[in-house]
């Protein structure tokens, strides 16, 4: 399937004619493994809504309790890793690179790009819950403070109420389309990856995640997520809207209400979404974003300002001291009623949103450096959230204990949408007459440019795509409109549940879990792309030294953990590499009174122990066999490079108390060696168990001798504490280490670092 469209093309695909851009004809092929399956999935969605509304909404439920109850655990790690990420990318040296290069120029201006940015997220939540969430949680509605013991309607749940909703509706959140806009903008402008959400893997998996099955697999779960969170969106919107219906002017909400209405927002979000962003989405989010400062600024200066003012501070401390424990609780804290309907439901509408939204976000950061992205994406719409929570929900706090409006009651006797109308009924100078259908289309509109946006990018992850600005067909923003409209509308009029929204929010999981997987993949992409954040090289240092220190300096931690705390005698075979500083840092520790070395070359010996004796002023003793140097030795180190295995050590030399350290490239030991001991201690299991050829007691865990249960622990779990080392002068105990090889990254930073500090070096230009 072929659509001939006209493209505008930018970003170095421009055909100039007197410096204006020209447009051409270009086809654009439907991905068929991506449109077909999602159409077919959400169609069968409507099908079984409408004729077996029931079965749906049980399926959904299960769904919900399953992946929050089970996975609550994951959401809430994987929030936290997001928050942390996209402020360390912020505040660091990588947020001053610009999306698409040093020379590319925005294409809309602040004022615009915060406006799209802020309406074009989850700005009718804030509309919808600004009132209503606080007020849920002071009121104790639905037993949201039962597992807290906090008593509702005191000053402790005012405070609470606050600080909670700040933490819904801020950073954290927000943290998650930083994450997904970012990775997308950066590799698309700068990587000249492809703009899909597939390609957000690149960094993780390569040119693999281009095969057409996988992209398609990702790209119709992404699509069947966003489908289902913004039907979830536009149904609770809706209900937002006809509550007050209900609330203000009595009309109940029948299914035929809920059809019309449906119908004339879906009508609208998928106009402006026909007409494009410069037509349509742009124009949309400027004027609801001048309704959003009216609201606030009128509020502000009717309500109780010093309250106002007050609920900021008290919030973000209520929050930043419950910072680590709301932030990990996997359920048990703050109970179901919390946690569960309200937390990790935002988290899952969040998700749900993140993969596509990031698409949109990317579309419109040309030109911006890394820092302005976050500013706009993730900061500017935070302190937003943080002003709207502080106007509206302080002032309703202050009216609620103050008796001015029992909001508490009609939340009771509503549902959790109502609370709203309830306050606006109640604004002084009766400006709630003028303002209620001003709230009502100011949800509509933050809906519809929200929706406009994501129907766009909808349509154009089903078709191929050379660059950015080729747009999507019509029709197809057509169809996901119409989709997305009619599940709202159908698990919004049948399954609304206690709250109003119960049977959305379940929708909602549903979505969300199914982008789960690929949201955690782009957070992992996100981290390796952005450190480093270019690939570049920060220098290149002979890394010899290093290993060799890095080296040695695990067999003497082995040693002060696990060797008799006297040992006169020190027997190591191998002269050469790692050699020199096992025996340096050994001595350093327990200043032995003889020192033997052995090796297969005589000159090697010699060399070996000339450098020891100008380092360490003590004599070495050169001996004729590996027996002459180990039998007695209360330490003794294999640090041979053999190329065939051949036992240098033997079984039958071991005495109490020994300290043995085999780590040579080939086994150089007998398969009896582990038999012996009293303890075996490795640096790291994972690296140990797989049994190569490699590693000197590799034979041991191919025969099974050396297994996870043999195993006394790693080196880490006794230098922690958690395990004990030595425990007597009799004991025999084996280390066993690979290296931790990884740690040469670390002092290379190191060096890196005291270089820069220290001004010496050769600075060698990249680029």
């Amino acid at each position: 399937m072929v659509w001939k469209t006209k493209t505008v093309r930018g970003k170095g695909n421009e055909t100039m004619t007197d410096g204006k851009v020209k447009t051409g004809a270009k086809h654009i092929l439907l991905r068929k493994g991506v449109f077909y399956p999602t159409f077919i999935f959400m169609l069968c969605a409507v099908i079984t809504g409408i004729f077996k509304n029931e079965w749906l909404q049980a399926a959904c439920k299960s769904v919900f309790r399953f992946s929050l109850l089970k996975f609550g655990w994951l959401y809430q790690i994987v929030a936290m890793v997001c928050l942390i990420s996209v402020a360390a990318v912020t505040f660091s040296k990588i947020g001053s690179r610009r999306i698409g290069g040093k020379d590319a120029r925005p294409e809309h201006s602040f004022k615009s790009w915060f406006a799209m940015s802020l309406t074009g997220g989850i700005s009718v939540g804030i509309v919808n819950w600004g009132i209503n969430e606080p007020m849920v949680y002071f009121g104790n509605v639905y037993g949201e403070l039962d597992a807290l013991g906090i008593q509702p309607g005191t000053l402790e749940a005012a405070r609470f109420a606050i600080g909670r909703c700040f933490y819904n509706w801020t950073f954290v959140p927000y943290s998650f389309y930083g994450i997904t806009g970012l990775l997308i903008a950066w590799l698309f402008f700068n990587k000249k990856e492809k703009f899909s959400v597939v390609a957000t893997l690149k960094p993780l998996f390569g040119d693999k995640v281009y095969n057409n099955t996988i992209a398609s697999i990702i790209d119709s779960l992404c699509t069947i997520g966003i489908v289902l969170g913004m039907a979830t969106g536009l149904g609770t919107g809706l209900s937002f809207v006809l509550s007050g219906f209900k609330v203000v002017y009595g009309i109940d909400t029948s299914i035929i209400v809920w059809i019309i209405l449906g119908t004339a927002v879906t009508a609208l979000f998928t106009g402006a979404a026909w007409l494009g962003i410069d037509k349509g989405i742009k124009k949309l989010a400027t004027f609801n974003s001048k309704i959003f400062y009216f609201l606030l600024i009128i509020l502000f200066a009717t309500g109780p300002v010093v309250d106002i003012c007050k609920a900021l501070p008290i919030g973000l401390g209520e929050w930043l001291t419950n910072f680590w424990v709301w932030g990990l609780d996997p359920v048990d804290i703050g109970g179901e009623a919390l946690t569960v309907w309200w937390t990790l439901f935002d988290w899952t509408v969040w998700i749900a949103y993140a993969p596509v939204m990031g698409l949109f976000l990317a579309k419109i950061s040309y030109g911006r450096t890394i820092r302005e992205f976050m500013i706009i994406n993730w900061i500017l719409p935070s302190v937003f959230g943080l002003v709207w929570f502080s106007v509206w929900g302080g002032t309703a706090l202050n009216w609620q204990m103050n008796g001015v409006v029992d909001l508490v009651t009609i939340l009771k006797e509503n549902n959790a949408t109502a609370a709203v109308w309830g306050f606006l009924q109640h604004l002084p100078f009766r400006m709630g007459i003028v303002l209620i259908p001003v709230v009502m289309v100011t949800l509509i509109l933050s809906f519809c440019t929200a929706a406009d946006s994501i129907t766009h990018t909808l349509a154009s992850l089903c078709v191929s795509q050379e660059r950015n600005n080729d747009e999507a067909p019509a029709s197809l923003k057509l169809v996901w409109g119409v989709i997305i409209g009619s599940v709202s509308v159908i698990m919004g009029a049948l399954a609304g549940g206690v709250r109003g929204v119960d049977g959305l929010r379940q929708l909602s999981s549903v979505g969300a879990f199914i982008v789960l997987g690929v949201f955690i993949l782009q957070l992992i992409s996100f981290i390796n792309l952005f450190d480093p954040e270019t690939g570049a090289p920060y220098a290149v240092i002979d890394a010899t030294a290093i290993t060799t220190m890095r080296t040695g300096a695990i067999t003497a931690v082995g040693a002060k953990n696990l060797a008799k705390k006297k040992n006169k005698i020190l027997g190591h075979l191998g002269c050469r590499g790692t050699a020199f500083w096992n025996v340096v840092l050994l001595d350093h520790l327990y200043d032995f009174e003889e020192i033997r070395i052995n090796s297969r070359r005589r000159e090697s010996m010699e060399s070996f122990a000339k450098s020891l004796e100008a380092r360490l002023h003590k004599k070495i003793t050169i001996t004729e066999n590996s027996r002459e140097c180990l039998e007695g030795a209360d330490i003794m180190v294999e640090a041979t490079r053999l190329m065939e295995p051949m036992p240098l050590l033997k079984t039958e030399w071991i005495r109490p108390g020994n300290f043995v350290v085999p780590y040579g490239t080939i086994c150089a030991n007998e398969i009896t060696l582990t038999d012996v001991m009293d303890k075996i201690v490795v640096d790291d299991w994972g690296q140990c168990r797989e049994g190569g050829r490699l590693g000197s007691l590799s034979p041991h865990v191919r025969a099974g001798k050396l297994t996870g249960e043999t195993l006394y622990a790693e080196l880490g779990d006794i230098v922690a504490g958690r395990k004990a080392g030595r425990e007597s002068d009799e004991e025999k105990i084996l280390f066993w280490h690979r290296g931790l090889s990884i740690n040469d990254i670390a002092l290379g930073q190191l060096y890196y670092e005291k270089a820069l500090a220290s001004n010496i070096g050769t600075k060698l230009f990249y680029r």
